[in-house]
């Protein structure tokens, strides 16, 4: 008789003694549920966690320009660890596609998208984006304002969640074996966040600037309309760019920040007006957003 056969009858008469209700209470189904849905959760928010100014450009065609003169063009695919360009008419015949991991990023100098590149579709819904994003209305700024409130707050998050854990625990204890999971969301939820937060940049969103550029080290000028801007990264549509042999005119761009600084506030003011002797800076803004306006009004009519 060996070991084996002496444990086993002991096991197998513990268990089955061992109420159902013990092995399968709501505590422990609860924990399996939990350690499923927050694994599921987890990478559904490293899927969705990308840069939205190269994200803006997705299923475009688009054209990318690197740091050593070369250029690739192909309809972006965005992912979380890079993007994809799908050549729809590969010059060998083979290569269908061209992969840009996110560690190669740093090699890019910009990413355009042609305006006549686009089909009629997306050219429509680009024409309502520019209506939209150059001076936007009051409830566009209220949005703004509501997404840089939380933005302002990140630091603050996982404080409250800390907060929130510890309430859980002490009025339910099937928390306990839980939180670890809960916890794990909670991080992964707020470092998807982008918290990049640029009072300079935020007050000339929607408004045309011009921004220096630098390359090879030497210094250009880009003007267009700042639509949004991330930690590493601005978009700037319709934009007026000519340096060495490349110009770029109706097109949108993804600048990575590094080298690109927005410098200047490029608004012209259509109507002449007289600064008061006091100057006051929103009343010149409100002026000049103003006076492009009612050129747009006329233009329109």
């Amino acid at each position: 008789m060996n070991l084996l056969s002496i444990i086993q009858p002991v096991v197998l008469e513990a268990a089955a003694t061992q109420s159902k209700t013990t092995l399968f209470d709501s505590s422990f189904l609860i924990t399996v549920a939990l350690i499923v849905f927050s694994t599921l959760l987890i990478a559904f928010i490293k899927h969705m966690k990308k840069d939205k100014c190269i994200k803006s450009f997705k299923s475009d065609v688009v054209t990318v320009y690197f740091n050593d003169g070369k250029n690739i063009m192909g309809r972006l695919d965005v992912e979380n660890t890079g993007s994809e360009l799908i050549i729809e008419h590969p010059d060998d015949g083979i290569k269908r596609s061209y992969i840009l991991y996110k560690e190669e990023y740093l090699n890019v100098r910009f990413f355009v998208r042609y305006h006549n590149d686009l089909d009629d579709r997306r050219k429509k819904e680009r024409l309502k984006v520019i209506k939209k994003t150059y001076h936007p209305n009051i409830f566009r700024r209220i949005g703004r304002v509501i997404n840089i409130f939380f933005k302002i707050i990140n630091d603050s998050m996982m404080d409250i969640f800390t907060a929130l854990s510890g309430k859980l625990k002490t009025s339910s204890s099937s928390y306990t074996t839980s939180e670890k999971y809960v916890t794990n969301v909670s991080k992964e939820g707020v470092a998807s966040m982008d918290t990049t937060y640029e009072p300079l940049l935020e007050k000339y969103i929607g408004n045309k600037v011009v921004c220096q550029h630098s390359h090879n080290g030497k210094t250009y000028e880009i003007r267009g309309i700042l639509k949004d801007y991330t930690g590493r990264y601005m978009e700037l549509l319709d934009v007026d760019f000519a340096a060495e042999g490349l110009k770029i005119s109706k097109a949108d761009l993804v600048l990575p920040r590094k080298a690109n600084k927005v410098r200047n506030l490029g608004e012209d003011a259509i109507k002449l007006f007289t600064l008061p002797e006091t100057f006051n800076l929103n009343w010149y803004k409100k002026s000049v957003k103003k006076s492009l306006h009612d050129k747009f009004k006329k233009d329109k009519s």
